[in-house]
């Protein structure tokens, strides 16, 4: 099974990406939520085009099925 997770953190060493499997089995248990653990963070459509205005994602990347077609 693969998971792709967009969310608010930084992963910079060994000890934070065994943090962030057990958050990510945290989610797909449904043990909890985005909303619950970065509660008022939204990331929408919105925010993506924005973002893609200073630094555009390649669409041979992985998010680009997500971005609609060009």
């Amino acid at each position: 099974m693969g998971v792709s997770l967009v969310a608010p953190l930084e992963v910079r060493n060994e000890r934070e990406v065994a943090q962030l499997a057990h958050f990510a089995r945290q989610l797909i248990l449904r043990q909890t939520t985005l909303d619950k653990e970065f509660p008022g963070f939204v990331y929408d459509r919105a925010s993506w085009l924005h973002d893609q205005r200073f630094a555009p994602t390649s669409f041979d990347a992985v998010i680009a099925p997500l971005a609609g077609k060009r």
